[in-house]
């Protein structure tokens, strides 16, 4: 499955984050996950699922901000 990013963020190590749906290809909620370059993405604990992907990029957008992410 090809994945569109809206934006993706880095932070100093080099781990990336990004907007991503949920496990339900039916009914998708977003939200804020990361990974290690070349791993698997992970769920950001400290962030909300979304219906609406917009929402879930504003709340990663503060998130990139409060950690001093770099956008990619």
């Amino acid at each position: 499955m090809s994945m569109i990013y809206s934006t993706m963020y880095e932070n100093q190590q080099g781990w990336q984050f990004a907007v991503r749906p949920g496990y339900d290809a039916a009914a998708p909620w977003y939200k804020g996950f990361y990974r290690k370059p070349g791993e698997s993405w992970h769920p950001i604990t400290g962030l909300n699922w979304w219906s609406v992907r917009e929402e879930a990029e504003k709340d990663l957008a503060q998130y990139a901000r409060m950690n001093e992410l770099k956008e990619m």
